[in-house]
């Protein structure tokens, strides 16, 4: 809670800018202890502040300075409110407002009352918060003020919320919101909003209120025959059981909508109905009731004997959903049937999308059935289609399924190719699970000796030919790539000597930084053939390098 706009008090002014501060004339007594009062407050001297603004009023009363003595008393009731003397702060709030009233000054007045709000807030006279707030915010909205609105609304909020009354507490919240908007307040504050009116709306005490409330109207509505407003409160109360995670109550209430649309011969809409019904059985099943995906299947099932074919893009959703159904439970020539069927309706729709992801579904079935081949066709044209929309996690993922196919083949250089370029565009789109996950296979890969063997004839033929020779730059990452083959495959005395001439052309070239790193990797090969004497021998010449290049 905030106080009024007399001055800023250790950050307490109701987040408002002050009122104005009155010219000191230097002959009027009670203005030059008001202004003293102004001096110690920057100071923090509040002790000092508060005798001075006494003193003030003693001298305005006799003078009958009203407007002094109206902000001077302000001034003592944020003073007494921030010590928490809140009897006290209500005194002095209440006399500001007498004068603040009779001197007709508006801005005076909404401040008055927001402060005397804030000190029955703290007492927990909640009603009389409320009704301060209320006409404090009246003058905001008179004089067009959103910042003020929004404030006030918030406040208001917060007295209702102190109130147990969630659901007014959220719509001040709201309201508070879209004024904190309108005033173009940092986004910070009005996320702040947001996230307590989400929390509120998980709250059990305001999800057990508007469950009451729903289900009164749907007997109410019921009982008048009312069936289009009935389903309207069904789909309120699904969405209130949703959020509350009360997947029971979401398909009980489910099925009751599915009951009043059938009896209205509504059969398209009961069948949308049947498919998230459908849904939330999946999700059931895969919170750990598995017997859930039999009911699942007999939804879908009931949902496209409903939608027909009166709506085809819905339709081949369904018929996805359904093959996906039937790849978990392993009944793979239904899964592919149902795949197939909602691939040739996206193609009928034009949905490129659509289309690529039914590919890859159909090489996901052909994957299971270890028809590498076939999965290859299927997952080569989902690329295709992928690259066309020029969707990067379609992309990768169908990368990525092509580099898992062409390890089962044993074609590792094109595993490779292409688990390369799903690895690239996961690290580019910062999915660094999914990358870990492809740099592992590509481990598995680099450890098969067939990819060992067919990598060293690569990198020995390239060494053969005349640019490696030309090109020293060129001859020593080939040699690298070739040591880190050798080192792999577990061949120590071939890495070994590779090992010695890449040390030797380090040596004449003069480049110790290289040199270093060659008689590290000497070291490391040394130790791997047990020659423990060699191996320290190498890392310290590598260390002392190392030093010297410091």
């Amino acid at each position: 809670m905030g106080l009024g706009r007399y001055f800023c008090f250790q950050g307490i002014a109701n987040n408002y800018k002050l009122i104005f501060v009155k010219v000191v004339s230097g002959m009027d007594e009670g203005r030059n202890f008001e202004k003293l009062g102004y001096e110690n407050l920057q100071k923090n001297n509040i002790e000092d502040a508060k005798s001075n603004f006494l003193e003030a009023l003693k001298h305005m009363e006799k003078a009958g300075d009203d407007t002094g003595q109206a902000y001077v008393l302000g001034n003592l009731g944020n003073i007494f409110f921030q010590s928490k003397q809140f009897d006290k702060a209500e005194d002095f709030y209440s006399r500001s407002l007498t004068f603040m009233e009779k001197l007709k000054d508006a801005k005076g007045i909404e401040s008055s009352l927001g402060n005397l709000g804030s000190v029955y807030f703290y007492q927990g006279s909640l009603e009389k918060a409320e009704e301060s707030y209320q006409k404090a915010l009246e003058i905001m909205v008179e004089t067009n003020d959103p910042l003020g609105q929004g404030i006030y609304n918030e406040y208001l909020g917060n007295t209702s919320l102190k109130k147990d009354d969630l659901k007014q507490a959220i719509d001040f919240y709201q309201k508070a919101k879209e004024f904190m908007e309108l005033a173009k307040q940092d986004e910070r504050k009005i996320q702040q909003l947001v996230d307590r009116v989400e929390s509120l709306k998980k709250h059990p005490t305001y999800l057990k209120n508007k469950e009451s409330a729903l289900l009164a109207e749907v007997d109410s509505l019921t009982s008048t025959g009312q069936k289009t407003k009935v389903i309207a409160k069904l789909q309120d109360l699904e969405e209130l059981y949703f959020q509350w995670k009360r997947m029971d109550k979401v398909v009980e209430t489910i099925q009751k909508t599915i009951a009043v649309l059938e009896d209205k011969n509504d059969k398209i809409s009961a069948g949308v109905c049947y498919a998230n019904l459908a849904g939330i059985y999946l999700q059931m099943a895969s919170d750990g009731q598995t017997e859930k995906v039999d009911e699942a299947e007999a939804n879908f099932k009931k949902a496209l004997e409903g939608v027909g074919d009166s709506d085809k893009r819905r339709n081949s959703y369904l018929m996805g959903s359904l093959g996906n159904i039937y790849l978990n439970k392993n009944q793979l020539d239904l899964a592919w049937e149902y795949y197939e069927k909602s691939l040739k309706a996206m193609q009928e729709l034009g949905d490129g999308m659509g289309e690529a992801r039914g590919y890859g579904n159909l090489g996901n079935v052909r994957s299971l059935q270890k028809d590498w081949d076939g999965a290859k066709e299927q997952y080569f044209k989902s690329l295709e289609l992928m690259e066309k929309q020029e969707n990067r996690p379609g992309i990768a993922q169908q990368c990525e399924s092509l580099g898992d196919i062409f390890i089962k083949k044993e074609e590792f250089d094109q595993a490779e190719d292409y688990l390369m370029r799903a690895s690239d565009l996961y690290e580019a789109m910062k999915e660094v699970g999914s990358v870990q996950e492809v740099q592992n296979k590509l481990m598995l890969i680099f450890s098969q000796p067939k990819y060992l063997e067919n990598r060293k004839q690569q990198i020995r033929e390239a060494l053969k030919k005349p640019e490696a020779e030309k090109d020293s730059k060129l001859k020593l990452a080939l040699l690298s790539d070739l040591g880190n083959v050798l080192f792999m495959a577990n061949e120590w005395d071939e890495a070994c000597d590779l090992a010695k001439e890449t040390i030797a052309i380090h040596e004449k070239s003069g480049d110790k930084a290289a040199l270093s790193a060659a008689l590290g990797n000497l070291g490391s090969i040394f130790m791997q053939k047990q020659d423990y004497a060699a191996s320290e021998e190498n890392y310290a010449r590598a260390i002392e390098l190392k030093q010297e290049l410091k």
